[in-house]
């Protein structure tokens, strides 16, 4: 999965912030399968698995001692909650997006111009696969492809860095988009970014460069 920045818990216009209540602890990210302790701290499955198999024997929240260390049954309460959110916060986005796509038609690329970009990320990162798919669909519905295209085309460094990454999600839920990417940017920045020192530059080339060079592997 490529590696991309996103400022999800911040409030942007157009979206909302994710309730700390629906955010690990530990982990960070919005839960997916969340698990809730006798002290009554909510965790994500994994994370307090790992927690545990490293030894603790306490709430990493509380520090209270725990009676029963085994990782209990999924907070169907909790899950129910994040899925209105989730169903709420794109419609909420989607809309903003359908705004601004409107709003650029005609208008000259600018740099600074970064509250479309906010918007796919959020929907990129806090979405299982599945979801990711249907939201970019609806993106590229509006016409994001081309807005994309050309923010990598005449972006700086680290726009084309991120915007790498949001290419191969358009790829990723309709490969039809693949011929006008390959056809629109500069292949060899991308076999520039295989040898930078910036990870999320290498992670995000490889798969772009796999799609547009060898789309039949």
């Amino acid at each position: 999965m490529f590696k991309c920045y996103t400022g999800v818990t911040n409030t942007d216009e157009g979206s909302s912030t994710i309730p700390q209540y629906l955010i690990c602890p530990l982990t960070r990210p919005l839960f997916e399968d969340p698990v809730t302790l006798e002290t009554g701290q909510t965790f994500e499955r994994a994370a307090i698995q790992k927690w545990f198999d490293e030894g603790n024997k306490t709430c990493p929240v509380t520090g209270n001692s725990l009676e029963c260390l085994s990782v209990p049954l999924a907070n169907m309460v909790i899950k129910c909650v994040i899925d209105s959110w989730k169903s709420k916060h794109c419609k909420n986005i989607l809309a903003f997006a359908s705004q601004m796509m409107e709003e650029k038609e005609g208008r000259e690329f600018a740099h600074s111009d970064d509250g479309f970009i906010s918007i796919l990320e959020q929907l990129i990162t806090i979405y299982s696969r599945e979801e990711r798919i249907v939201n970019v669909k609806h993106l590229i519905s509006l016409g994001s492809v081309q807005y994309l295209i050309r923010r990598f085309v005449l972006g700086t460094t680290e726009e084309k860095i991120r915007g790498a990454g949001h290419l191969i999600c358009c790829i990723e839920a309709d490969a039809s988009c693949r011929d006008r990417i390959a056809k629109a940017i500069n292949i060899q920045v991308l076999i520039e970014f295989l040898h930078s020192k910036q990870i999320e530059a290498r992670t995000n080339a490889v798969p772009l460069l796999t799609e547009l060079v060898c789309p039949k592997r």
